[in-house]
């Protein structure tokens, strides 16, 4: 059996610098912030960081929620749901179980199905999620939610249970911060979906610019009027119950940093609630974290045995990507490690890009991100390379003082130690130049329960 080659190494190997750029850890980073939601999810969206987590697997009641599985479904089955009409009958709103009037003022009308999810997302929606539901299963809507639960777990969704396209006051009925994230997410591409969530009002199109019958959203942090308004908001769903509270999921946007925001079993008082906790949590993150890069596929990380017919010799070994990650500004370099675990010993052929290994990438005994560690050419495929390689070989032992491959990279590579200090000690100056120029960008303000 192969051995295994477990150890630790220091940040020598991590590039610590600072860049703008694209993670999911299981990380959570300290804040002084006053919330008051149950739970919360904060996730960096450009390098898939969690940057706080607060009960964010746990799950809770949320009765709205279920219509972001709901709009997944409609993507899925209908090619061109702006060219699909529904007539929105009094009976069949009459014969749901639970009705929020969402549909009122259309009864007897004609929407299209990006009607139907543009009210379905923007306000509590249930009467448009079933209507959606009973129109994409040819009215089988339990076979529709049965679907809607199977697609959650094939997702990734861990803790998720519905029983409704829409609103339902079961406790079976529930959902975690993290599997919300998860079908945001998935649904972060389609262009309808971000139309739709990123718009303060909506109009049917069989109305024309007629305001009368105009959709505001639910969600007060996209809407200009509202006092809960923030300005870097990009998107999002708002869900409220008299029982279970408020939920919300929403996007941010700050100088070209993105993050996702959610929240369960919110409060619903002037300074207590959802918004007020989306604020103050993005904005926390955007003035204290950034992204880091920290570990680089051009530098080799590690060395193994290649072993042949005649011999050994050893190939140098890459990350398959440059982790970036978000970190505290003020980071600690001495709560940066490394955890490898690579063979001792390769058998060839080896490919360029083929996992032969793994990285852990921790930061304060957190779990930042695994990266594959791959050689970074083929070994073992060509009678060129071979004959090159046996060559080195039959050298190395005639002259066993000969520096092998990996040395001779190790001293002609510039340090990058100056430059990974100069970042740790200064790291402010990577992302800023003075303070004029912070105060220009006109930086997140928690001093203001409206956001301005």
């Amino acid at each position: 059996m192969k051995k295994k080659l477990n150890f630790i190494i220091s940040l020598s190997l991590v590039l610590a610098i600072a860049v703008s750029a694209f993670v999911t850890p299981a990380s959570s980073f300290e804040h002084t912030e006053v919330t008051s939601s149950y739970a919360m999810l904060l996730i960096n969206l450009d390098t898939n960081t969690t940057a706080y987590a607060q009960k964010a697997d746990k799950y809770w009641y949320a009765p709205g929620m279920s219509e972001l599985m709901t709009f997944i479904l409609l993507t899925e089955k209908v090619k061109d749901p702006a060219g699909v009409k529904v007539a929105v009958d009094e009976d069949f709103i009459a014969e749901l179980d639970y009705s929020d009037n969402c549909l009122e003022r259309y009864l007897g009308d004609e929407l299209t199905l990006k009607d139907l999810a543009a009210i379905m997302m923007m306000t509590t929606g249930s009467d448009a999620a079933n209507l959606i539901a009973d129109t994409v299963s040819g009215g089988d809507t339990a076979a529709f939610v049965s679907e809607m639960n199977s697609r959650a777990a094939e997702l990734g969704c861990k803790l998720t249970s519905f029983l409704s396209p829409g609103y339902s006051a079961s406790k079976k009925h529930y959902t975690t911060c993290e599997d919300i994230a998860v079908m945001y997410r998935h649904l972060m591409n389609d262009a309808m979906f971000q139309e739709i969530m990123s718009s303060p009002t909506y109009i049917p199109e069989e109305y024309g610019d007629n305001e009368e019958y105009a959709v505001t959203t639910d969600n007060s942090i996209l809407n200009p009027v509202s006092p809960y308004y923030f300005r870097y908001a990009t998107g999002g769903k708002y869900t409220f119950d008299k029982v279970y509270g408020a939920s919300i999921v929403v996007t941010t946007s700050y100088k070209e940093m993105n993050y996702l925001f959610v929240a369960l079993r919110g409060k619903n008082k002037a300074e207590e609630n959802v918004f007020a906790d989306a604020r103050r949590m993005t904005t926390w993150a955007y003035l204290n974290l950034s992204d880091r890069k920290v570990i680089n596929t051009d530098t080799a990380v590690n060395t193994a045995k290649a072993v042949t017919s005649w011999g050994t010799y050893d190939i140098s070994l890459y990350a398959d990507n440059s982790a970036i990650k978000t970190l505290p500004n003020e980071y600690e370099r001495d709560k940066f490690s490394v955890k490898m675990d690579i063979p001792e010993e390769l058998k060839l052929p080896l490919f360029e890009g083929e996992s032969v290994g793994s990285a852990d990438i921790s930061y304060d005994k957190e779990l930042l991100d695994n990266v594959s560690i791959i050689p970074n050419h083929d070994e073992g495929v060509s009678l060129l390379n071979d004959l090159g390689r046996f060559s080195g070989y039959a050298l190395a032992k005639l002259f066993p003082n000969m520096p092998s491959e990996a040395e001779e990279q190790s001293a002609t590579e510039p340090s990058t130690k100056p430059a990974t200090e100069a970042a740790t000690k200064s790291p402010k100056k990577q992302t800023s130049t003075t303070p004029a120029a912070a105060k220009a960008t006109q930086a997140p303000t928690t001093d203001s329960e409206t956001g301005e």
